[in-house]
């Protein structure tokens, strides 16, 4: 900020009774002076000078004490600048992350499912080919596609039923049958003014093969009603993402909900392609009308208040039991959520999270176990991988029912780096008012010299690194004030825990957030080596390329 001291007209000193404030801005110091005492108020210390005392002039001519007027009018507006200043500091829109916006696929190379129940049009998932040809032992499928012969191995899934409509999907899905998707892409119907519960919601209890179908679940996730005075229990349309507000009360459906089967056997749920958002322009698209200045301004936050693409969840009986494989997860507030489950996650990408790209909730005596292998996660407001606590009833008796174990095997790529000087930690779905509060701290808290052994530097600036956070918060009464989750495997992705990176008591907590936060840790990347991505990086088609193949295959 500018010196003020030009504000101040320059006036006669004059030894009269009157009273003089001035307000520097640069060192937050305040000198009173009345009379013959001086009091210098500072952000730690008062300090009260006694000043000689001098004969009283007779009162000022009206020169004078317009003089004094103007400089304690000026003085004043200098105060309410400041006021004003704070006031967009912490309540005015918070920061926000990019948009990762390249498109992704399903990269099966020349895999493919069929069910054995149902028909197929092979133009609708292929919509580039012409002259399909299935082999009579239906092993393999050729078809042209521009010009060129292609061959797809085929894979028959007994009892599955083969479903190229939304409502098929849903219908079936929810019939509890195994689906494989026959269909390109795939839209969830307009759903303003229809009743809550007719949104077309799936709960997943059987297999599913997406073929790498794009599904679009934007008006399932989205979803919300209108306040509750005027609220005549339909939905309400959604949200062009420009900005999110608590008057709106946001219902976010999670999409697609894994729960457990009946006989406890896993449930597959592999090469599906869920997006949230098609992040389209173009009419018909869900961002449609939406200029590049907002889009750029919102960032990951125009998916605020929306709901999970996938939840994976158990029951009081039993938990659920996933194999989430070669899927595109994207555009969502907590894009994956996780509650007490056994969840093998294997080749997906994650990203575009408003919240936490993968979310899993530590409950008492709703323990979850992930086995992570060969996946990628990029682009989350909080850590790419978030184990939240709040629960107040985990006690010693239940803590080791109720802590989630993480493991990591293969590769995990977190493109997560945020760079100290526009950091956003606490989602707008949290409360806008507090949100913003949150993250003008953390906006202050992490450029200061005690987070410096978690950064890393790149063209001048400094970015720290969010991959894993486990978090401990709630109420002062909580019987355990820390989260005692596991996450194995960190070495072998280049990950490390920030209480071994010169963080003698794990991740900072700023003062005022220790009032509700006992425990965080964060694992990232601590050194100058920065792992295998690096603060600037980001998808491109190069990277993809080569990605895809990873995916599918491992990396050597």
């Amino acid at each position: 900020m500018e010196d003020n001291k030009d504000l101040i007209p320059d006036a006669e000193v004059d030894n009269t009774k009157s009273q003089e404030v001035v307000a520097n801005a640069t060192t937050e110091e305040v000198s009173v002076k009345e009379n013959d005492v001086e009091v210098v108020k500072t952000a730690d210390k008062e300090e009260v000078k006694v000043k000689k005392t001098k004969k009283a002039k007779e009162p000022m001519q009206k020169k004078k004490k317009i003089i004094i007027i103007t400089a304690a009018a000026t003085v004043g507006a200098v105060i309410l600048g400041l006021f004003i200043w704070l006031m967009v500091i912490l309540f005015g829109p918070g920061r926000t992350q990019d948009l990762s916006s390249i498109p992704l696929k399903v990269d099966m190379a020349n895999k493919y499912y069929m069910g054995t129940e149902g028909q197929v049009d092979y133009k609708k998932i292929f919509p580039d080919g012409d002259s399909f040809v299935l082999s009579s032992d239906k092993k393999t499928l050729t078809f042209k596609m521009a010009g060129k012969e292609v061959t797809k191995e085929v894979t028959t899934i007994d009892g599955a039923v083969n479903v190229s409509t939304f409502d098929a999907l849903v219908e079936n899905i929810n019939a509890g049958k195994k689906v494989v998707i026959q269909n390109a892409s795939l839209k969830a119907p307009k759903l303003e003014g229809k009743a809550e519960d007719e949104a077309p919601t799936m709960t997943v209890k059987n297999d599913v093969y997406g073929n790498g179908a794009v599904v679009n679940v934007n008006e399932l996730i989205g979803a919300r009603v209108k306040t509750p005075d005027k609220n005549d229990g339909k939905l309400a349309a959604l949200s062009d993402g420009t900005s999110y507000s608590k008057t709106k009360y946001f219902i976010g459906f999670s999409a697609f909900t894994i729960v457990p089967r009946e006989d406890n056997a896993q449930v597959i749920f592999q090469d599906v392609h869920i997006t949230g958002n098609d992040m389209s322009t173009e009419e018909g698209g869900n961002l449609a009308g939406l200029d590049n200045d907002k889009m750029a301004e919102r960032g990951v936050k125009l998916f605020s208040g929306y709901g999970s693409t996938l939840y994976v969840c158990g029951n009081e009986d039993a938990k659920a039991n996933a194999l989430v494989k070669h899927c595109v997860f994207e555009n969502g507030g907590k894009v994956v959520h996780i509650s007490n489950s056994e969840v093998d996650m294997q080749g997906c990408i994650v990203r575009n999270a408003a919240d936490t790209a993968v979310s899993i909730e530590t409950a008492a005596n709703k323990a979850s176990t992930i086995n992570m292998k060969d996946n990628v996660i990029a682009n989350s407001l909080t850590g790419a991988i978030l184990f939240y606590c709040m629960d107040t009833e985990i006690t010693k008796d239940n803590e080791d029912a109720s802590w989630n174990t993480l493991n990591i095997d293969g590769f995990l790529d977190i493109y997560n780096w945020k760079n100290e000087n526009n950091l956003s930690f606490l989602p707008e779905t949290e409360d806008p008012l507090l949100a913003n509060i949150a993250n003008a701290i953390a906006g202050d808290e992490i450029p200061k010299a005690n987070y410096d052994a978690l950064k890393a530097k790149e063209g001048g600036e400094k970015y720290i690194h969010f991959a894993i956070i486990k978090i401990r918060t709630g109420s002062k009464d909580m019987p355990i004030k820390y989260n005692g989750s596991k996450v194995n495997g960190c070495d072998k992705v280049g990950y490390s825990d920030s209480k071994a990176n010169g963080q003698a008591s794990g991740f900072p907590i700023p003062p005022i957030a220790s009032k509700i936060m006992y425990d965080i840790d964060v694992w990232g990347y601590y050194s100058n080596d920065k792992g295998s991505v690096g603060p600037t990086d980001g998808f491109s088609e190069k990277v993809l390329e080569k990605l895809y193949e990873e995916l599918r295959e491992g990396r050597n």
